[in-house]
């Protein structure tokens, strides 16, 4: 692999960080002594996935990769914590993490057109913020 950073102890250690995982990811990446790396990419889909996230989150921090996984997933149990007691989460600038109620309805079996009762739920739902639909479409 070619290497793009300089040669500081930060950019050794992003770019040992980014070899150790094996993920690799296009474009530019701003890391956190303010160069840019260009990394290419084994990702097999359009998606990535947590491991991936944190990987790269990792990297970018300056933080090793066990204190962001454990960052990651405090973040992921607060969420589903506070969305459990029915409260919503504004993040200025990235979104609104909120619970949706549904109410109880009828439906209908699709393979014996039977009428069937649908009970209530409620469903966690996420409104992306104006700095983050700008950032995606700018």
């Amino acid at each position: 692999m070619k290497k793009l950073a300089s040669n500081s102890r930060e950019s050794a250690r992003f770019n040992q960080q980014v070899s150790d995982s094996g993920i690799w990811f296009v474009g530019q990446f701003l890391y956190s002594c303010g160069r840019y790396y260009t990394i290419k990419t084994t990702m097999k889909e359009d998606s990535m996935n947590k491991g991936e996230m944190i990987t790269l989150a990792a990297a970018k921090s300056g933080v090793s990769k066990k204190e962001t996984k454990e960052v990651v997933d405090a973040l992921v149990d607060l969420v589903g914590d506070v969305l459990k007691g029915g409260d919503t989460i504004q993040i200025a600038g990235f979104g609104t993490f909120k619970v949706s109620e549904r109410a109880a309805r009828q439906g209908r079996n699709p393979k014996t057109g039977e009428t069937i009762q649908i009970a209530a739920s409620r469903s966690p739902s996420f409104k992306a913020g104006k700095a983050l639909k700008d950032k995606v479409n700018g």
